[in-house]
């Protein structure tokens, strides 16, 4: 008889704490939506955006940079498709009989 009493508690307090949470969270997200919608967060997030791309094309650039420092490899853009079995930085290929 306890443990069904307890469900039953439980199972109420459930019911009633859904229905009042899930009013406070539409609550929030009509107020999140606003304030998403509002131009001075929209114009901020834009130049979030372009902060964040301009940042990430330099670290990729720093990265193409340091590779190719690292690897000796002086080409722009274009890989490496030098047929003599070379790879650039790990000296020659081993003879073959």
């Amino acid at each position: 008889m306890n443990k069904i009493s307890m469900l039953v508690a439980g199972a109420a307090g459930y019911v009633l704490g859904t229905r009042a949470g899930r009013d406070q969270y539409d609550k929030m997200a009509s107020q999140a939506r606003r304030v998403w919608r509002d131009p001075k967060v929209q114009r901020k997030a834009s130049q979030a955006q372009a902060a964040a791309g301009d940042l990430g094309q330099k670290a990729g650039d720093k990265i193409t940079t340091k590779v190719k420092e690292h690897t000796g490899d002086s080409s722009t853009d274009a890989p490496n498709n030098s047929t003599s079995g070379a790879t650039p930085g790990l000296g020659t290929p081993p003879a073959t009989p």
